[in-house]
């Protein structure tokens, strides 16, 4: 009797079997809606998560570089100085590093070598202009 009971509560009529399929495909709509704005979330998290680490890589970059910058080697030894360095950092920090990311990375640390090297250029330029200056004023 019970199995009857709970039959009673589906439409018996066309216009409510219409109502139930209508309800049942909005619902599916709104399902469906929401699947990719799930994966639009999920992906932009994933992205912000990525940009922090970055950050996080860009600020152990730079004291590798600086680290290895002391060192005096050639460009090749600094840079790969500074990439064990971060290496050993991220792994440290439970920061992944992929391929894509090693080669951005790399590109960075190039720059901060020629930053650095252009600044030591300066410097020493700045003294020997400092010096003539200082000649030119004792004669």
């Amino acid at each position: 009797m019970k199995m009857f009971t709970m039959l009673s509560i589906w439409p018996s009529t066309v216009e409510g079997w219409v109502g139930l399929i209508t309800l049942l495909i909005g619902l599916i709509s709104a399902i469906s809606a929401l699947v990719p704005t799930a994966l639009a979330l999920f992906k932009k998290i994933k992205e912000l998560i990525k940009e922090k680490d970055w950050a996080k890589i860009m600020k152990i970059a730079e004291v590798a570089t600086k680290a290895a910058e002391t060192t005096g080697g050639s460009s090749e030894e600094k840079e790969q100085m500074a990439i064990d360095i971060i290496k050993a950092e991220c792994e440290e920090m439970h920061i992944e590093i992929n391929e894509e990311t090693l080669k951005e990375v790399i590109a960075y640390i190039k720059e901060l070598i020629d930053y650095f090297n252009s600044m030591t250029k300066a410097s020493k330029e700045g003294k020997k202009v400092k010096l003539a200056k200082n000649k030119a004023k004792e004669e």
